[in-house]
């Protein structure tokens, strides 16, 4: 190989090399596509994180970083609303974590997301909201009346719904934390705490397997509440004397009672507690059913 051609071959290199090299740090994202004011928001990405806001534009803008092993953002639009999806390179060696996704909608857009161990975080939407991440954690602040909520490993934090919610929130083995709800709710845990704060219930349904369940609020009248537990503890904090009638049950947890009568065992034969009684003018329906865990009922500043 003469001058000129070695020249020109290392010449080349070094083309190919900057041409990698600006390729691999330029992976920012800033796109922006028209959709509805209701319209369908569809996301999903693998790793890394997906933060979605609710803004007064009916635009839904996309804005981030791509990880390495990302080929491409799939952004598209079609009559059933937008999709994004972050694709994966089918020779991709690294570590798929690392893309992170802001996506802006019409504060009315029904979105959904979709990730496998990435963290969801979604602000100010109305619009029908269903998340669901394998192990990663969702936290949401919502005016939406219909939520689903779905994780295996990651912790929820939910704050706020519209009026006549409905919700549905579960977690494997991460804590749930909900509060501000305005309507129906079914909490399910399997090994993580439950919190359930300051919200106005007409329904509520919460079963945990092993974490502890403590909802303080106010029951309302013609309410229907229903508590499962096996190995975790219930504790129920109420602001003030609630009007229910109360149907309490343990296999071999105790129960204590800061307002009304004491419990009683079920059989002589069994070491399981009942506790039956009204309370005020009734009204709300309490049921609740413990296999060996810890059950307090109070009120506020006693």
């Amino acid at each position: 190989m003469n001058k000129q051609s070695v020249y020109r071959y290392l010449l080349l290199m070094a083309l190919a090399s900057l041409g990698s090299a600006a390729w691999a740090s330029d992976r920012s994202v800033d796109e922006t596509r028209p959709a509805q004011a209701d319209g369908d928001v569809r996301i999903s990405n693998l790793a890394g994180s997906v933060e979605v806001q609710g803004w007064a534009r009916n635009e839904v803008h996309v804005s981030g970083e791509l990880a390495e092993s990302v080929e491409r953002l799939e952004f598209s639009s079609d009559a059933n609303g937008v999709q994004i999806r972050a694709l994966l390179r089918d020779d991709r060696h690294e570590d798929i974590d690392g893309t992170r996704l802001i996506v802006q909608v019409p504060v009315a857009s029904r979105v959904s997301v979709d990730t496998a161990s990435a963290e969801i975080v979604v602000k100010e939407v109305a619009g029908t909201q269903r998340l669901q991440s394998i192990s990663g954690d969702i936290q949401l602040t919502s005016k939406a009346a219909d939520i689903s909520i779905e994780t295996i490993s990651g912790t929820v934090i939910l704050q706020g719904s519209g009026e006549g919610a409905h919700v549905e929130v579960s977690s494997i083995s991460g804590d749930i934390r909900i509060s501000g709800i305005r309507g129906d709710l079914s909490a399910a845990s399997v090994s993580g705490d439950m919190e359930i704060l300051d919200s106005v219930l007409a329904r509520g349904e919460f079963s945990n397997t092993s974490g502890d369940t403590t909802f303080a609020n106010a029951v309302q009248n013609a309410g229907h509440y229903e508590f499962s537990s096996v190995s975790g503890d219930i504790d129920l904090r109420f602001p003030a004397l609630p009007g229910a009638v109360f149907d309490i049950s343990t296999f071999s947890g105790e129960i204590d009672n800061a307002f009304g009568p004491e419990p009683e065992k079920a059989s002589e034969y069994s070491p399981g507690l009942e506790l039956h009684f009204t309370q005020g003018k009734g009204g709300a329906q309490v049921t609740l059913n413990s296999l060996s865990g810890e059950v307090s009922l109070r009120v506020a500043g006693k």
